[in-house]
């Protein structure tokens, strides 16, 4: 019988593994049901490495995971390319996903949007792209990327590192805004202008 879980709050990121004889168990109990999602079985795959090419009609990260799969991700590597159907599948189909390491991908243009009115564009991180992912705790920005979009990654609360690459050359207004646990940025050299509140209220930000 799984044990009463005191409490979970909304923005939850923690993710509980247990022997897999006790899965369905855990995931249906009464305390631990509103995070069912983020209960894997000992042994499961969650890191994964994956190469892509960003495709006109579906994701391409989606297809070479598989929908078994998708939920179980946690740490995810890229290289290649990925656009607005790639961004819906990271913040809206990989619950569980916690570290995103796209330095070794691009990121190209797509009509679709991946919010309404924001679609992708090429070597851009576009705005509002990530906001309000409460999930996210270290993020590699793709290579290339020149532009971080206003409110990009605002109200991503989790949020503790963020890697930029050579080549980026603006942060717009608010792009890190309401980050409260950020910790860690590493600017690249090159960058040369850092746009008003874009770090507001990272309180926890080292460097």
């Amino acid at each position: 019988v799984p044990p009463t879980l005191e409490s979970a709050s909304e923005g939850y990121v923690g993710i509980v593994m247990v022997n897999e004889a006790s899965l369905n168990d855990y995931r249906t109990a009464d305390t631990w049901v509103n995070i069912a999602e983020h209960i894997l079985a000992v042994g499961t795959q969650t890191e994964y490495t994956i190469n892509v090419t960003a495709k006109d009609n579906m994701s391409g990260v989606f297809e070479a995971i598989g929908e078994a799969n998708i939920g179980n991700v946690v740490s995810l590597t890229i290289t290649g390319s990925i656009n607005s159907y790639d961004i819906i599948t990271f913040n809206n189909k990989m619950t569980n996903l916690r570290n995103l390491d796209l330095g070794n991908a691009r990121m190209v243009a797509c009509n679709y949007e991946y919010r309404s009115g924001f679609h992708t564009e090429d070597d851009i991180v576009g705005s509002q792209m990530f906001y309000g992912q409460k999930k996210y705790c270290s993020v590699i920005l793709p290579c290339g990327v020149k532009e971080i979009g206003q409110l990009a990654f605002a109200e991503c609360i989790n949020l503790k590192t963020v890697i930029m690459q050579e080549g980026l050359k603006i942060i717009k207004y608010n792009s890190f805004n309401g980050c409260t646990k950020l910790e860690n940025v590493v600017f690249p050299r090159g960058l040369e202008e850092i746009q008003g509140n874009a770090f507001t209220s990272c309180k926890g930000l080292k460097r």
